[in-house]
Parts: structure tokens; C-alpha cells; sequence
């Protein structure tokens, strides 16, 4: 029964680890335009939004598309790298991308 124990408290020691290291984590992505880059956390907590260009020569619907498009591709590198953080935790090596 300890024994059982102490592989929780191991696991739930190593869980907070990869929290930790995931809220460290900062994945940037910018704009295929390079007009937006968006910064957010391994845990997807969004960190940062910068205009990186001149936004007057574009539309209203053309900056939301950019934005949608890049706030989602941050999203998507984020969960891939809290996958394939929690697949060396689970030894499963790296997950597919």
C-alpha cells in the first residue's frame, strides 16, 4: 500500500514538473503576412499579441482571417509540444506530429 503511495506522490511530483516546464515554454508564431505575431505559453495561455506591420492597407475581415489563422496556429504548436512533453513523461517517446 505504500508502495502505491509513493507512486502517486512520484507522479504527481513529475505532473507538476511538465505543468511547470509547459507554463515556461513560450511558442511565437507570426502572421503568414508578418503582420501579427502571438506569443503563448506550452499550457496555452496567450502571452503576447504584437502588430508587427502596417495594418492600414488592410480590411477589417482581411485582420480578422490574420488573426484567427495565427491565434490557431499558436494554439496547434502549443498542443503539440504539451504532447509531446507528456509522451517522454508517459515513456512514449515523441508523439506523432
Amino acid at each position: 500500500m505504500f508502495d502505491k503511495l509513493k507512486d502517486l506522490m512520484k507522479l504527481k511530483s513529475q505532473m507538476a514538473q511538465i505543468k511547470k516546464e509547459l507554463d515556461d515554454t513560450i511558442i511565437e508564431r507570426t502572421s503568414a503576412a508578418d503582420l501579427i505575431t502571438i506569443s503563448i505559453s506550452g499550457s496555452q495561455v496567450v502571452k503576447d499579441v504584437k502588430i508587427t506591420g502596417d495594418l492600414k492597407s488592410v480590411s477589417t475581415v482581411q485582420l480578422e482571417s490574420i488573426l484567427k489563422d495565427v491565434i490557431n496556429d499558436a494554439i496547434k504548436s502549443s498542443q503539440k509540444e504539451a504532447t509531446r512533453k507528456m509522451g517522454q513523461f508517459s515513456g512514449m517517446g515523441q508523439a506523432e506530429a
